[in-house]
């Protein structure tokens, strides 16, 4: 699959990859987020379900594997409120600091 995954990106050459979800599986970050930026994409992470367990260390590191940004909603697996989070490297985190107004930032609910 991730052989599929890799031909993809090269033929398509999106703007964006994000992986993440509902399903609590580790995703190929590692294995694709060269080959994303290569062809001209930024790496995300959506780690609204597992952001306790990243934490926590008992789930993969996105950020360490090679993701630009960590984003999710907080509520879901860690003790609090709802409300979103969004970590990144430096160079991504300047260009989301300065294009989003933080104030709508949120989830869903």
């Amino acid at each position: 699959m991730k052989l599929k995954a890799r031909d993809a990106i090269v033929c398509v050459k999106p703007k964006a990859l994000i992986f993440g979800g509902i399903l609590i599986l580790p995703h190929p970050v590692k294995e694709l987020a060269d080959v994303a930026r290569e062809n001209g994409a930024v790496v995300g992470f959506d780690g609204s379900h597992v952001l306790g367990l990243i934490t926590g260390k008992r789930f993969q590191a996105p950020l360490k594997e090679g993701a630009n940004a960590l984003f999710g909603s907080t509520h879901k697996s860690l003790f609090g409120p709802q409300g979103s989070i969004i970590l990144a490297n430096k160079e991504h985190g300047e260009v989301i600091k300065a294009r989003i107004y933080l104030r709508f930032v949120d989830n869903a609910h």
